[in-house]
């Protein structure tokens, strides 16, 4: 993992963001890891994007 990156609003957690390994097997993983519990919304020119709430 190269780094976190997290969004604050108020007192709260708004988002957060995941920075990986550029190796095709961390890639394989963290795409199986948010898969299985994540709710996947879609995919643009900056990357992949998730909700929680499966």
């Amino acid at each position: 993992m190269r780094g976190l990156v997290y969004l604050f609003e108020g007192a709260g957690l708004a988002a957060g963001v995941a920075l990986f390994a550029n190796t095709t097997g961390m890639l394989n993983e963290a795409l199986r890891f948010y898969n299985e519990r994540y709710n996947f919304l879609g995919t643009d020119s900056e990357g992949r994007y998730y909700q929680d709430g499966k």
